[in-house]
């Protein structure tokens, strides 16, 4: 008998802390656990008496979730700058 290897692609979050992901089979579509993982893992699973292995591939999706917070600080500054400059024009520069 031989194993199925299934290719499953896990946010850099899922892969990390591991998951309950839903996994489409030929015989049906299931629920398995995934430890936590790397890139190019292979996930051995036991599905209705037959072996599964699902190959692991990490999307890039953590770096994206921290880029508002950056977006954010940076409107900040600006904003501050510009509040700054307005309160004390005796700081503007020479005319």
């Amino acid at each position: 008998m031989s194993s199925t290897e299934i290719p499953l692609s896990l946010s850099s979050r899922q892969a990390a802390e591991g998951d309950i992901v839903t996994v489409p089979l030929p015989t049906g579509a299931t629920r398995i656990r995934i430890p936590p993982s790397e890139d190019g893992d292979l996930v051995r699973a036991r599905v209705g008496g037959q072996e599964v292995l699902l190959r692991i591939r990490v999307t890039a999706g953590g770096p994206s979730s921290s880029f508002p917070w950056v977006a954010l600080l940076g409107i900040a500054a600006v904003i501050g700058f510009f509040l700054e400059k307005a309160s004390n024009p005796s700081r503007a520069g020479p005319h």
